[in-house]
């Protein structure tokens, strides 16, 4: 990450603090490539919902239920977890 000048007003440079931020930007753009990631699977999956004009689908095999609840929102459950979407 490329320094740049102190600003005004700011008496030194803490690197202690400059690395805990740097860390941080890290983390935080490896999360929302994986955000980017999960909607378009997301996608993927209620544009093939939507292909065979399904609403619901249930596979017992894998504890598995998928419930479209119109164009945007979609419900996934395995077992007794809830991804709790509902965008």
């Amino acid at each position: 990450m490329a320094r740049t000048a102190v600003l005004p007003g700011v008496d030194q440079v803490n690197s202690e603090l400059t690395k805990l931020a740097e860390q941080y930007v890290e983390k935080r753009d490896q999360r929302l490539d994986v955000l980017k990631k999960e909607v378009e699977k997301k996608n993927d999956l209620i544009t093939m919902m939507q292909a065979l004009k399904l609403t619901e689908y249930h596979d017992e095999e894998a504890n598995l239920t998928i419930s479209l609840k119109n164009e945007v929102k979609i419900k996934v459950k395995i077992g007794s977890e809830d991804d709790g979407d509902s965008e």
